[in-house]
């Protein structure tokens, strides 16, 4: 997404197996969530942090129908949206919108397709389809290093730390 500037050149539509979508449309609530793990210990004061992946992002395209050509390139695109036949098996699709690329998101499936709702305000119809991040499983899992370690001012802590170290000696 390098010199994407939405102010200097605003972007109404994205890709969709490589056709683009009809009328004005907006990508809303992506996002790059990654999936953390806390372990302690009962009776323990802090934890170990565990990077367990990035989770899959569930957004939607909210696409404003607002001519009548809209419509008609409605049709052409609905095809790309539709349920796949009774027994056939979905596939996910290429995706593309600067803000997709700026999440690193670049293929789908579709979770649902609303019917068109007229928008009293403007006189358009908004159909909002709902997308499913696809992609292909890696290994993730991973103690992060500590960016610094707080080292407690008492005695005790110190003491248990002592000793910790002194039995780690020991044990190799």
């Amino acid at each position: 997404m390098a010199g994407f500037d939405p102010y200097l050149t605003p972007v109404d539509y994205f890709l969709l197996a490589g056709q683009r979508s009809p009328g004005i449309a907006t990508i809303e609530g992506a996002a790059d969530k990654r999936a953390w793990d806390i372990r302690a210990g009962y009776g323990l004061s802090g934890g170990i942090t565990v990077f367990r992946g990035r989770e899959i992002s569930k957004f939607s395209a909210k696409i404003r129908l607002i001519e009548a050509k809209d419509w008609q390139d409605w049709d052409s695109f609905k095809p790309l949206v539709q349920r796949p036949p009774f027994g056939s098996r979905p596939k996910s699709m290429s995706i593309w919108h600067p803000w997709l690329d700026f999440l690193d998101i670049s293929s789908v499936g579709v979770e649902e397709v609303s019917q068109p709702e007229e928008d009293g305000d403007t006189g358009a119809y908004i159909i909002t389809i709902k997308f499913l991040e696809t992609r292909e499983p890696k290994f993730a899992l991973a103690k992060p290093e500590a960016a610094a370690v707080n080292k407690s001012t008492d005695p005790y802590d110190q003491q248990i730390e002592a000793l910790t170290k002194q039995f780690q000696e020991l044990a190799k």
